[in-house]
């Protein structure tokens, strides 16, 4: 442990001077050559990320962890990949009064939108698109508490949202202070 805490603060300096603003793109921290932060640089030379910290403190066995972020990242795309397909299928089906659009087609247009995104390599340029994944967010927030404090009847337009609300709300306490979830 006391190793880790040594290559800490071996590696940690200041990530602003004070005349800098944080997240400002400034000369100051900035090496003009590449665009690289000296924060973020190690005393030899080296940009440290996690692959990097995990080569330093755990050696040869440093692979499983670049293995493990590599796993978990490829489990979080496919899970994207086959969830916001379904729900669009099911969006798109009530939206339209039941025109079922097939799966493989709103997949397609996903991997053509975010393959070229992939390709972006600095991330000061995906500012638009993570302003508007903000707002999708908020969006899906507002819509979820609108149907659950609002939404009566009997239809089955908005299963996708109400099935996990209902699963959630399962305590007698819970179905008394959100009746309208429970309404079938």
């Amino acid at each position: 442990m006391e190793e880790i805490k040594a290559l800490l603060e071996e590696t940690m300096q200041p990530a602003y001077s004070a005349k800098q603003q944080y997240g400002s793109v400034e000369e100051d921290g900035v090496s003009s050559n590449n665009g690289t932060n000296h924060s973020m640089m190690t005393p030899d030379g080296t940009l440290l990320t996690y692959p990097e910290l995990a080569r330093r403190a755990f050696g040869k066995y440093s692979s499983f962890i670049s293995y493990g972020i590599a796993a978990m990242q490829f489990g979080v795309c496919l899970t994207y990949l086959i969830f916001v397909p379904q729900n669009l299928v099911e969006c798109t089906r009530v939206i339209t009064g039941g025109i079922n659009v097939p799966f493989y087609v709103f997949l397609i247009a996903m991997v053509m939108i975010e393959i070229p995104l992939s390709w972006i390599r600095d991330i000061r340029k995906l500012t638009p698109t993570n302003v508007l994944a903000t707002l999708l967010i908020v969006y899906g927030l507002v819509s979820c508490l609108a149907i659950a404090l609002f939404w009566r009847g009997d239809q089955e337009s908005s299963v996708t949202l109400i099935v996990p609300l209902q699963e959630a709300v399962f305590t007698k306490e819970d179905k008394k202070r959100f009746p309208s979830v429970n309404v079938r």
